[in-house]
C-alpha cells in the first residue's frame, strides 16, 4: 500500500520572500493545544513550546488541536494567498509551523484520510520528515524525498506513522492544509507521475 507520494501541484512560494520573512518574524508564536485529537497523542493541552507557528487563513478555530496567531496576507502577498485559495477552496485553516525539537513517529488524527503538506522554506541537504508502519516500536525509518518541481506532498494518516528530525542549523517550515480532503483523483495522478519517490508499506 502506497502512503506517501509527491503531489502534483506548482510550487507554493512567497511573492516576495523579504515580506514573507518580515510577517513570520513579526507574528508567529508557540501554537498551544487546546483538545485532544487522539488519545495516541503525548502532547498534553496547555503544551506550548514544541511548534512556532502562524495561522494564514483561518475560517474556524474549531478544527484543530492546536491554536495558532493568525495574519492575513491576502494584500501583502496575494499571489499565494490566491493560489492557496484556488487550489485548496474547502479549507478551514492553512498553517505555517516550525518543529522546534524532534518528533517520534506518530499519528496526527489516526483516520483514512490523505493529508497534504507543502515545504514551504527547507535548507537542508538531508531529508528530516520521515515515515514508519503504524506502532512500530523499532522505528525503521523510511524518509522522504521530493521532485525539483513540487514541494507539495501527501500521507495517508492511518496507514503510517510520520516524524521528522530537527536541525537547529536548517530548521523548516512547513504549510499545512486543515479540513481539505485531498481528491482520490490528484492522489492517482500524483502517484503515476512520481513512481519514483513514493512509499510503499
Amino acid at each position: 500500500m502506497i502512503i506517501y507520494t509527491p503531489i502534483d501541484l506548482p510550487k507554493i512560494e512567497p511573492d516576495n520572500w523579504e515580506v514573507f520573512w518580515d510577517i513570520w518574524n513579526t507574528h508567529q508564536n508557540y501554537l498551544v493545544k487546546t483538545k485532544n485529537n487522539t488519545p495516541l497523542s503525548n502532547a498534553s493541552i496547555g503544551v506550548a513550546d514544541l511548534w512556532l507557528g502562524l495561522d494564514i487563513l483561518k475560517k474556524t478555530t474549531a478544527y484543530t488541536a492546536w491554536q495558532a496567531p493568525f495574519f492575513d496576507i491576502k494584500h501583502l502577498l496575494p499571489n499565494m494567498y490566491n493560489s492557496l485559495v484556488t487550489l485548496f477552496p474547502t479549507a478551514t485553516v492553512i498553517r505555517l509551523v516550525q518543529s522546534q525539537k524532534n518528533f517520534g513517529a506518530h499519528t496526527d488524527d489516526n483516520r483514512n484520510v490523505w493529508y497534504i503538506r507543502a515545504y514551504l522554506h527547507y535548507t537542508s541537504s538531508k531529508s528530516q520528515w520521515y515515515f514508519t508502519k503504524p506502532h512500530d516500536s523499532r522505528g525503521n525509518r523510511t524518509y522522504i524525498e521530493l521532485p525539483e518541481e513540487t514541494n507539495w506532498f501527501a500521507y495517508n494518516d492511518l496507514n503510517c506513522w510520520h516524524g521528522t528530525d530537527f536541525d537547529p542549523n536548517n530548521k523548516k517550515i512547513l504549510l499545512q492544509v486543515f479540513g481539505n480532503y485531498t481528491p482520490p483523483s490528484l492522489i492517482e495522478q500524483s502517484i503515476n507521475k512520481y513512481k519514483n519517490y513514493t512509499i510503499d508499506f
